[in-house]
């Protein structure tokens, strides 16, 4: 599930523990696409929570150039389901 679409967005809201938070694990990204004036590679970030509870996050330049957004978003996506994996 995308944030926002191509939409910079550099910042995640943290929410604070809970003790009564429900077991569901959930992920959030985003991608600046293009975002690196040099290369044009795309920045994008990831989120994941149980719960309330952030368990891991990631903010890295994508290693190839995506032709699109949705391109750059997918992969996004993918980095972040390898990780929950």
């Amino acid at each position: 599930m995308a944030l926002a679409l191509c939409q910079t967005n550099h910042s995640f809201r943290f929410l604070a523990a809970s003790r009564k938070s429900n077991p569901v694990l959930r992920e959030f990204s985003d991608v600046d696409w293009g975002g690196d004036l040099y290369d044009h590679k795309s920045i994008m970030a990831y989120i994941i929570f149980i719960g309330n509870n952030p368990i891991s996050w990631r903010t890295r330049k994508q290693k190839v150039v995506a032709h699109s957004c949705t391109d750059a978003e997918y992969k996004a996506l993918a980095t972040a389901t390898l990780d929950i994996v």
